[in-house]
Order: structure tokens, then C-alpha cells, then sequence
């Protein structure tokens, strides 16, 4: 993906560059990427997902199937592959386990979010395990 005038997002290869105005959250004038950069995030992040799939309610073989995902959707990322395929692999995250799902969005786009809504989540399980007492 090349935009014309080199604002807003460019995808080189393996290098993602953001510039000109491109407004989220905040407004990021401009971000370059390596792959480097890219692989260290990404990698940050599976290592924290990894960490929230070992804490769910899942079996064994859930766990596996949601970490094989989250690894599969770090690589696609990361190797700029089309934005269908990362979106298909992110929908099917949210259909194995919304949970996890969750955490994974809000850590890819604002990790302390991700921290906010990890332990929010593990507030509402303690308060309805304590009712259920």
C-alpha cells in the first residue's frame, strides 16, 4: 500500500512508515518501522498474550489453538501480508475466545489499556465467583 503524495500510511517491503495526517486516538505525524522494531513489538506483545492464555479458563488444547493464532496473526503482521488475511486471523481469535480477544486488541493499540482491561476482567471473575459462594 503507496499512497500518492507519501502521507498517511506507506508499506515498503518489510517497512511500514506513517506520515502527513493520520489521526487515531492521537495524531501521528510520522512513524517509521523496521522490521526490527516490528518483530521486537510483536514479540513483546505474543509473549504477553501467551502469558493472559495460560491465566484463562481454557483446555490444554484451547490454549495451544489460541497461541498457535496470536502467533500466526504477530507474523502476519509483521510480514506486511495482506490486511484481509490479518483480519481474518484476528476475527477468528475473537470466535475462540472473545476473552483473550479483548486483551489482545486493547494491548495492540494502547498497551496499558490492554493492562486496564486485563485486570478488569479478572475483577468481574472474582466478584461473580464471590457471589456464587
Amino acid at each position: 500500500m503507496k499512497s500518492k503524495n507519501g502521507k498517511g500510511i506507506n508499506i515498503k517491503g518489510n517497512n511500514v512508515s506513517i506520515g502527513g495526517d493520520v489521526v487515531g486516538n492521537d495524531k501521528v505525524t510520522h512513524i517509521t518501522y523496521t522490521t526490527y522494531e516490528l518483530e521486537k513489538m510483536f514479540s513483546q506483545w505474543e509473549n504477553q498474550m501467551r502469558g493472559e492464555v495460560d491465566k484463562a479458563n481454557l483446555s490444554l488444547q484451547e490454549k495451544d489453538n489460541v497461541k498457535g493464532q496470536i502467533a500466526e496473526i504477530k507474523s502476519t503482521a509483521i510480514e506486511s501480508k495482506s490486511p484481509t488475511q490479518l483480519e481474518k486471523l484476528i476475527n477468528t481469535l475473537a470466535i475462540m475466545s472473545p476473552d483473550i480477544f479483548d486483551v489482545a486488541i486493547a494491548t495492540l493499540t494502547n498497551p496499558l489499556a490492554g493492562i486496564g482491561l486485563t485486570i478488569r476482567k479478572i475483577s468481574e471473575k472474582a466478584k461473580i465467583e464471590s457471589l456464587s459462594r
